[in-house]
């Protein structure tokens, strides 16, 4: 596409004490080699004691807004609704883009007229960073449970697929610069939505929450509506989510908690209890996990697949006394202790 022809891009950043990896981010957006007069770069704080304000000004991004609900969701609901330009693409702080031409062929795979939103197929797999980064790049996925419920997005070095839901690829053609995916309509769907992912405003805005924009519910809604062809691009996005076990822990327990508390603000499908029953059962007999660590190392020798076994396990663990935990809350509140 000619770049006078390339539409406008506002990205949307949600931050919230974000110093540590936001440089990082904003520099990568700065050197995309596309217009800068067609690029609007939105950061929506939700209050951050640290310096991620002034790194934001530091960088000259075009606006800096107020988040009061705090969580990431929130950020990006505000930040879709003040977006001037006709396409909106969402990039987290910790987010890097590993290419000069990331945000180009991002738009190009929607410029045909069909597919409603792209994304990256993978999660860039880099030797330097810390190692449960890498085994989230190589698994393609930082919630272990979504290698074993369908729900994992990215491409795994270990499966090498993207996905493991069967027939949603419309081409494969590997000369391409993106695979065409028709979703289903009315079931679980993979996690498309977010790190990178890069839709039209008006459809956005039609199909999610006026207050938190859920990204896997937004392209739920989409599918319902008709809207079922996205592509997966064949870039990265380098993805700094934690930096230690400890990070991943966290992260994990606030993953949850939120599932729990907007549960009923949710529309899409929740995973299939026989899939969590299994996931618990590998955690159990173990060897499942195992083969999966040993399988990874395989085809891309990194120390970090083992890590998968015990990733697998804190889930279990943080998730069951989240659970346990949100179930007394409701029973001592209903008994009006």
């Amino acid at each position: 596409m000619p770049r006078n022809e390339l539409p406008g891009v506002s990205i949307v950043i949600p931050t919230y004490n974000s110093g540590t990896t936001l440089k990082l981010c904003l520099s990568s957006i700065k050197k995309q080699d596309y217009p800068e007069e067609k690029v609007e770069i939105i950061v929506v704080d939700g209050g951050s004691k640290d310096e991620t304000i002034e790194i934001a000004n530091r960088y000259g991004v075009d606006r800096i807004l107020s988040n009061p609900l705090k969580t990431g969701e929130a950020g990006k609901a505000v930040g879709l609704r003040a977006a001037k330009f006709e396409m909106v693409s969402f990039v987290d702080s910790d987010n890097i883009l590993p290419s000069n031409d990331w945000l180009t062929k991002i738009v190009a795979a929607l410029s045909g007229g069909k597919v409603v939103g792209s994304e990256p197929i993978a999660w860039t797999y880099r030797p330097e960073d810390p190692p449960i980064v890498r085994y989230a790049a190589l698994c393609g996925d930082n919630d272990p449970l979504g290698f074993y419920t369908g729900t994992r997005a990215h491409w795994s070095w270990n499966r090498s697929n993207w996905t493991d839901l069967p027939s949603l690829e419309v081409n494969a053609d590997r000369t391409e610069d993106h695979v065409m995916v028709r979703l289903p309509k009315g079931s679980r769907l993979p996690s498309i939505g977010a790190n990178g992912f890069t839709g039209w405003k008006k459809l956005l805005l039609e199909n999610s929450d006026p207050d938190y924009y859920f990204d896997v519910d937004v392209v739920y809604n989409l599918v319902q509506s008709g809207f079922d062809t996205f592509a997966k691009v064949r870039v990265g996005v380098v993805h700094l989510h934690v930096g230690d076990l400890g990070g991943f822990v966290r992260k994990a327990y606030r993953r949850v908690r939120d599932f729990l508390l907007f549960r009923r603000r949710r529309v899409s499908p929740p995973p299939k209890r026989l899939d969590v029953l299994l996931f618990i059962f590998y955690n159990l007999t173990l060897l499942p996990l195992v083969e999966e660590s040993v399988s990874g190392y395989r085809k891309k020798a990194d120390k970090a697949w083992f890590i998968h076994p015990l990733a697998c396990f804190l889930i279990v663990i943080v998730y069951g006394l989240a659970l346990l935990g949100h179930i007394a809350t409701r029973i001592l509140g209903g008994s009006g202790a």
